[in-house]
């Protein structure tokens, strides 16, 4: 039993007691020495764990976010999820590192048997951000000059342009 009637192997939330811990002169309450059901342990002040202010080491955020994808990304542990924006993720290997997709431009680079070029983007046609069919999605380019570029210029990147993309899906 320690004090504040509270013992060793009591569970408050995902805490479990372990331990009594040195309590510092500037905390008001005791301090514990507990274990979250995740194997993690903290010191804990007593008056959070009374009140229910503080019931794990932040791993049940995990579980209450699993599958969606923004501020606890480092927490997503799945295939696919959603970000804050409503766009579908995919964890994928690039570069020997494992990484977040979005779903339609990894459906788009399947469509076009190639990477996305990095001046390129993928619009959905029916503005439902979830809808990765490929027929909803459309391939865009963002331009490569300013304003005010000249015609010989512009000339040669649309000449690169339709090189590029001639005899590809869609090319009509």
């Amino acid at each position: 039993m320690t004090q504040d009637n509270t013992s060793i192997g009591e569970r408050f939330g995902r805490w479990v007691i372990v331990d009594s811990a040195p309590s510092h002169v500037r905390f008001r309450y005791r301090q514990y020495l507990c274990r979250c059901d995740c194997g993690t342990e903290r010191v804990v002040n007593w008056n959070l764990l009374k009140k229910g202010r503080s019931s794990s080491c932040g791993c049940k955020l995990g579980d209450r976010n699993r599958g969606k994808i923004g501020s606890a990304s480092h927490l997503w542990k799945g295939g696919r999820g959603r970000d804050g924006h409503g766009y579908i993720m995919c964890r994928v290997y690039q570069n020997g590192k494992r990484t977040s997709v979005r779903e339609h431009k990894l459906v788009m680079e399947s469509v076009l048997g190639r990477e996305l070029f990095p001046n390129e983007s993928v619009h959905h046609l029916n503005g439902i951000r979830d809808d990765n069919r490929p027929e909803n999605l459309e391939l865009r380019l963002r331009a490569e000059h300013p304003s005010g570029v000249s015609v010989t210029d512009m000339l040669k990147w649309s000449r690169q342009i339709i090189a590029r993309y001639e005899g590809s899906p869609f090319d009509v």
